[in-house]
């Protein structure tokens, strides 16, 4: 979040305009000030015909959260490769984490496709291309994203690390996604409530910090919520859904909500076993021991369920 934060308000600075335009130009003074919210109230009527007002704008949308009225923005603006650099940061960070789902579908190939063109354009320009003379120079933030990508996949890393994230500070969700990234699951359900039916990142978070905090009763019905919208073609995520449903199913088998769901463990199965048929990574991994586990207990091998396998 603080190399998104002092990328674009250095960003907005190249593209700028004299304090004269500052005071008297509404959209183009305020680009030069970073200022998001003005950029947003004077930019709009002159995005369409400005392409410096038209690359503010997108970028202001961006970093407010609005991804979707972002992303035609950002798909059609133009400029010299270090600008554009940052307009495929923030492209390839929506396609990957599907953040402007379902008006522009999650897309991880997409997304990768982004986050090199970004890295190249930014390796080719100068090293300084995002600060100026009073400050170090800003860190390529796809070379530095891209490093993550093999944790994403594979599920040892759940979420991109905050500070990665493209979301202004002014975001109500901002402090939830903190949290979560930080596993501080307790502030975490704090902060994520209020804000986690208008957020699908903040409900994702609260939906996992219920569960590993063993608030069984309140997590059964955020875990099905999202379990359902990563069937959901538009929004798939094979590693989520395989968390999820070992997750519900591992309650439902050991009937750790009970008395509000009754323990069930055929119902605790087919949960377990969705995440090894539809899911991936660590999720569908651990699915798959509690499978052979289980099978285990029936055939009088072994008489519980080992521990690491619980939640």
């Amino acid at each position: 979040m603080k190399y998104i934060t002092l990328i674009i308000t250095t960003f907005l600075l190249t593209i700028g305009y004299s304090q004269a335009e500052y005071l008297y130009g509404n959209c183009k003074g305020n680009i030069s000030a970073g200022n998001f919210s003005k950029i947003l109230k004077y930019c709009k009527e002159e995005a369409d015909n400005d392409m410096t007002s038209r690359l503010a704008y997108g970028t202001a949308l961006a970093t407010e959260g609005r991804y979707s009225e972002a992303m035609p923005y950002l798909l059609t603006s133009k400029a010299k490769a270090d600008q554009i650099s940052i307009i495929d940061y923030y492209i390839g960070i929506i396609y990957y984490f599907g953040l402007a789902t379902p008006s522009y579908p999650k897309s991880e190939s997409l997304g990768l496709k982004y986050l090199q063109a970004s890295k190249f354009l930014n390796d080719s320009s100068s090293e300084d291309s995002y600060s100026n003379s009073d400050s170090e120079p800003t860190p390529n933030l796809a070379k530095e994203m891209l490093k993550f990508i093999p944790e994403l996949q594979n599920g040892t890393l759940a979420m991109l690390p905050y500070d990665y994230m493209i979301m202004q500070y002014t975001d109500p969700a901002h402090k939830c996604i903190e949290a979560g990234s930080n596993k501080e699951f307790k502030q975490a359900i704090e902060l994520c409530k209020p804000v986690a039916d208008k957020n699908l990142y903040a409900k994702r978070i609260y939906a996992l910090s219920l569960l590993l905090n063993h608030n069984y009763s309140d997590a059964v019905i955020y875990l099905q919520e999202m379990i359902e919208l990563y069937k959901n073609p538009k929004y798939e995520d094979k590693k989520a859904l395989a968390i999820f449903s070992y997750g519900l199913g591992t309650i439902y088998y050991f009937g750790s909500a009970a008395p509000k769901y009754p323990q069930n463990k055929s119902k605790g199965l087919l949960y377990i076993n969705q995440a090894v048929k539809d899911g991936a990574g660590i999720g569908q991994d651990f699915a798959k021991r509690f499978i052979e586990a289980n099978k285990k207990i029936e055939n009088g091998k072994i008489n519980s369920i080992p521990e690491e396998l619980k939640i």
